[in-house]
């Protein structure tokens, strides 16, 4: 699904931020930095390959020079959905921003291919089941695609009769999966713990229904789940680390964090990137909260 195509795509652009490994437009982008990046991108990797996430984004052109010409063209508003949705402002964006993302990250494999039963094809294209004994074929319906299958082979065969049973059987199972608890047998591996509060050190998954007194219980995002950490030895950091590390100062104590967005306590304030400034005043001398 997309959804998980998305989430790895971000999730691989977060890691690759802590770890300094991203380009210096990319790691605290802006819609200008974003429209400089694509120009580079282009210059240095060409568009051999990502033409159908470069027109998707940018337009039909007619080949690479067309291509350095539109994006040096279009709006840099363009781009302030994406810088929004990576700044945490927004909490979803639109496909083609996440393929654009992918493509200037170099995340792999890319662009999105939707998959059914080892076949990649487009979402809704038809799929043909194709045998050499007989040309003929029908069109049937299953799960809302279309699929051609022989019309005189081993689909009106006696076991091929019992497939309308087992395809309603097949959707009755998925409709009242809907209405079946998490820890059900039939939930198909549905993740139990689909919530996760603050552990003042980091997140901790949570079953959306167990209470705990005085904890804000939140959706569960694996990103933060995984990467978003409270620093807990600032005596460690040295000044290479400046780029990976965010802080917060709230009623005169600061504290670090290895992922942006905002504080996970003070939900409304945003943390900031960490400054030499603030890493001389506060991580030298050791004044930060632990």
């Amino acid at each position: 699904m997309f959804s998980d195509y998305k989430v790895q795509v971000v999730d691989f652009y977060k890691r690759n931020r802590v770890l300094g490994k991203l380009p210096l437009n990319l790691i605290n982008p802006t819609p200008a930095k974003l429209k400089k990046e694509c120009l580079l991108v282009v210059q240095s990797r060409g568009t051999k390959g990502d033409i159908a996430i470069i027109r998707q984004f940018f337009g039909h052109r007619d080949d690479e020079d067309g291509y350095l010409k539109a994006i040096k063209n279009i709006d840099t508003d363009k781009f302030k959905p994406l810088v929004n949705f990576l700044k945490e402002q927004t909490q979803d964006t639109e496909d083609k921003n996440i393929e654009l993302l992918a493509w200037l990250v170099d995340y792999n494999p890319r662009p999105y291919q939707f998959s059914f039963e080892g076949n990649t094809t487009p979402k809704g294209e038809i799929i043909t089941i194709t045998n050499e004994i007989e040309p003929k074929s029908e069109p049937i319906i299953i799960l809302g695609y279309e699929i051609t299958l022989p019309a005189k082979t081993w689909y009106q065969t006696k076991n091929l009769r019992l497939l309308p049973i087992l395809l309603i059987t097949i959707i009755a199972i998925f409709s009242l999966n809907q209405y079946l608890s998490p820890n059900s047998i039939l939930s198909f591996g549905k993740n139990k713990n689909q919530c996760m509060y603050w552990t003042n050190e980091g997140y901790a998954s949570i079953n959306c229904d167990e209470k705990m007194p005085q904890v804000q219980i939140i959706a569960l995002d694996e990103s933060k789940l995984k990467y978003f950490k409270k620093i807990t030895r600032p005596d460690t950091l040295t000044i290479s680390d400046i780029k990976g590390v965010w802080y917060s100062k709230i009623n005169k104590v600061v504290e670090l964090y290895t992922s942006p967005g905002n504080h996970p306590v003070y939900t409304d304030k945003q943390l900031k990137p960490l400054t030499k400034y603030m890493f001389n005043k506060y991580v030298i001398t050791g004044q930060i909260e632990k």
